[in-house]
């Protein structure tokens, strides 16, 4: 059976190595537009689709759900 894929996007950065819990699997579901125009991340990022304004530094998606701490911790918002 498949883990479910919790969305998430970064209020105030971009999601990297520090912007995110420490070992914490996530990956693109949605980039911004400057990160779709560089073809090396579309080969290592294949069907990731451009984000909606309103997520400007993209969504991302993990089979762990993050915490309420987490989530405050690292200004991060579920998307629904």
């Amino acid at each position: 059976m498949n883990q479910p894929i919790y969305r998430y996007a970064l209020r105030n950065r971009p999601p990297g190595f520090a912007t995110v819990p420490r070992g914490w699997p996530w990956r693109y579901l949605q980039a911004p537009a400057q990160l779709l125009l560089d073809p090396r991340f579309v080969a290592a990022n294949p069907g990731v689709m451009l984000c909606l304004p309103r997520h400007r530094h993209g969504v991302i998606g993990s089979e762990v759900e993050l915490t309420p701490v987490e989530l405050y911790d690292f200004e991060i918002d579920k998307v629904e």
